[in-house]
């Protein structure tokens, strides 16, 4: 059993998290560990939050300036990352491996809390707007396109 060093960025807060936790547990005891850490923040079931691995292509974990402008399809959910199977061990090849070392300034999972369906008040509609500008800010830091954009002009917003 080894301890490693997980730092989870949650999607729309702009923090980072570090979780301790040995290689050996699940992805499903990430997402307990994770709802722990913060349970003044993440109020769904452990079982609710997606995870995204944030390792490229080229075997290189994002930094957390990376992390925090994750782009995010209209409905929210992570572009471009693998989600990560619940039921898979954290040392599996396909996530960290056996042989797992963090480093300095790197992001390796983007935690994302899903929104009350139920919800249709102020703060619902501030988080699927919130949502939205990332996405607008990601599109146009790739495109170079939309500057001042205003999101509820381009963005279905209720």
């Amino acid at each position: 059993m080894v301890e490693i060093m997980i730092n989870c960025a949650v999607i729309g807060e702009g923090s980072v998290i570090s979780i301790i936790i040995e290689d050996w547990k699940t992805v499903a005891l990430l997402k307990k560990a994770i709802k722990d850490e913060k349970p003044n923040k993440i109020k769904c079931d452990a079982k609710d939050l997606q995870l995204f691995l944030t390792k490229k292509g080229d075997g290189k974990w994002l930094d957390e300036a990376a992390a925090e402008a994750a782009a995010l399809d209209w409905r929210g959910n992570s572009q471009g990352f693998e989600p990560m199977g619940p039921s898979l061990w954290l040392k599996n090849a396909k996530h960290f491996g056996e042989n797992f070392q963090p480093g300095k300034d790197q992001v390796h999972v983007l935690v994302l809390v899903p929104e009350d369906e139920g919800d249709s008040g102020p703060a619902s509609k501030k988080a699927r707007h919130g949502y939205h500008c990332k996405f607008a800010t990601a599109a146009t830091n790739l495109m170079g396109r939309i500057r001042g954009c205003n999101c509820d002009a381009i963005f279905d917003i209720e």
